[in-house]
């Protein structure tokens, strides 16, 4: 309950995987941006547009070419979803979230800890 609390009157949502996105869509939070390693597509994402327009899955490169095989229950790294991939999606579905002084270099250095 205290997750939903802080998540209902976002303006938006970025987060990995699913519990997020069903929190966000339920909550109809505007904008929802989630990376994915891919291993629940079709089970939990991407959602239909029927339940959640706004709904926004970021994928690894490599996933786009497995998607229609069945490899695409292999595990794929979603730390290889570079930040620049995170900001274009950001900025084809909602450029008001973003600043305008973004770097070019965003790919070059960015630490991503593991927990």
């Amino acid at each position: 309950m205290e997750y939903a609390y802080i998540i209902k009157g976002a303006e938006f949502a970025l987060g990995n995987e699913s519990s997020i996105a069903h929190f966000t869509a339920a909550l109809k939070v505007p904008y929802i941006f989630i990376l994915s390693n891919g291993s629940s597509y079709a089970t939990f994402h991407p959602y239909p547009k029927t339940l959640c327009t706004t709904h926004h899955v970021i994928y690894p490169t490599e996933f786009a070419n497995l998607r229609e095989s069945k490899k695409i229950w292999e595990q794929r790294d979603v730390n290889t979803i570079k930040p620049s991939a995170v900001i274009a999606n950001i900025k084809e579905h909602a450029p008001h979230l973003l600043k305008e002084n973004t770097p070019d270099d965003i790919d070059k250095d960015y630490f991503i800890e593991e927990v």
